[in-house]
């Protein structure tokens, strides 16, 4: 008991404490607002925000980090911006530890540019001991600004009894918020498959030999419309993928190897996400491939291209007719076949 009483008396501490944990906010809300497009990327990753929501949440979680960071340092309506950040911890921690189960790749970009690392049980166990701090922090400004007694004379079993209601609380509110977001997650994955699923039964699964690619406009990297008339690029191979999918991270460096003998054959190459322009930009920032590079969220051409599984690599030859499609990871014997596919398609 004398433990608890010293340290809780310890004045000094607690502040250095909250002005340390604040200043964390204030550094993540700043890093954030320099680097909005990863930020924006890794909600947009997390699959619960549409492009409406996903723009105003990437502006305004920043901007609150730093507005109750500032508040917490200068010990202005602690409590209350205590309570909040704390939530928020709880909210994100959440809402990164279903996607962690659920397998998802999310690059963490908590702190803007500096942290490019996936998210895994490191940065769950951080964002605990996030808010086991915070927690820590609002027991005691509660206390002592709730009662007009002298911290010195404070009953150690008061300060038990403070701190244990508040660690009450939020375990419930883990509790709570956790079981809300796998809920929502849930449903919000249920939804896509159905609607994903009633477009490949409408529309014959997947594209098969023969199948005509009718012409379809895509984003290129700087922003400007293209329309594409593969009449008139044959043969043509498209490298059709999603940044959120882990096999196309895995086969990207398959597509880079063989572009250069594709090329060789004068065949077109096209790298086509199905995903917004932005994530697009980052993710090919990162591997630096060897050839043209546009985006697409238009349903209509996840319809023509019964985009529905990726990565897929699809061969294209006279008339737009599909020649050849593969979708999965390639391997020595599906690079085969595209070869010879593209021999015989020259050969017509």
């Amino acid at each position: 008991m004398n433990v608890i009483t010293y340290i809780f008396n310890k004045k000094f501490l607690w502040v250095v404490l909250r002005i340390l944990f604040g200043s964390i906010f204030i550094f993540s809300g700043i890093s954030k607002l320099f680097n909005l497009d990863a930020f924006a990327q890794t909600l947009g990753s997390l699959k619960i925000f549409n492009q409406y929501f996903l723009d105003i949440f990437s502006l305004s979680v920043p901007i609150l980090e730093i507005l109750l960071g500032v508040l917490i340092v200068i010990k202005y309506k602690i409590i209350l911006s205590l309570y909040t950040i704390t939530l928020i911890l709880i909210i994100f921690t959440s809402i990164l530890f279903s996607k962690l189960v659920e397998g998802e790749k999310i690059i963490c970009n908590c702190f803007g540019g500096i942290s490019t690392d996936p998210i895994d049980y490191i940065t769950i166990f951080r964002n605990l001991f996030l808010i086991l701090i915070s927690s820590l922090i609002l027991a005691y400004y509660k206390l002592i600004n709730t009662t007009s007694i002298n911290t010195n004379n404070v009953d150690p079993k008061s300060i038990i009894n403070n701190y244990s209601s508040i660690f009450k609380f939020l375990f419930i509110a883990f509790a709570f918020i956790l079981l809300c977001t796998q809920v929502t997650i849930l449903a919000m994955q249920n939804r896509g498959l159905k609607e994903d699923l009633s477009l490949l039964l409408a529309k014959n699964e997947t594209l098969q030999p023969g199948d005509v690619i009718a012409p379809f406009e895509v984003t290129a990297l700087d922003s400007t419309i293209t329309y594409l008339d593969l009449t008139k690029h044959y043969p043509s191979i498209i490298f059709l993928f999603s940044t959120s999918c882990k096999p196309c991270r895995e086969n990207f460096p398959n597509w880079i190897e063989i572009t250069p003998f594709v090329k060789e054959t004068n065949c077109n190459v096209f790298g086509i996400s199905i995903d917004d322009l932005n994530f697009t930009k980052k993710f090919t920032d990162h591997f630096k491939p060897n050839f043209e590079i546009y985006s697409s969220t238009d349903i209509n051409f996840k319809i023509n291209f019964k985009a529905f599984t990726t990565p897929q690599t699809i061969l294209i030859g006279e008339n737009s007719n599909v020649i050849f499609a593969y979708p999965g990871i390639l391997n020595s014997i599906s690079i085969s076949k595209i070869f010879n596919d593209i021999s015989f398609s020259d050969n017509k």
